[in-house]
């Protein structure tokens, strides 16, 4: 009976170990994909960023170009339009 309840308690304790092992490794499993999701959330977020920022500065471009284009059109009467 001694035996037994003393095997019984190895046992338990051993039991108690892995799980508590198998927790530490589930806990920095769970750390280590969180730290990866941040990581490609960031190299994600700057490229979409530059993509962004590409996009807007083309966009201010055509703008610039198509308002010079707008102005010398209004400008083209006024200057082709001789005096007697």
């Amino acid at each position: 009976m001694i035996l037994a309840r003393s095997w019984s308690k190895i046992a338990n304790r051993s039991i108690a170990l892995a799980f508590e092992r198998w927790a530490e490794a589930a806990s920095a499993m769970q750390r280590s994909r969180l730290t990866l999701t941040r990581i490609a959330s960031k190299i994600a977020n700057r490229s979409v960023s530059q993509a962004f920022e590409r996009w807007s500065d083309a966009a201010a471009e055509l703008r610039q170009g198509l308002t010079l284009v707008h102005f010398s059109a209004q400008l083209e009467p006024c200057l082709t339009h001789k005096t007697p």
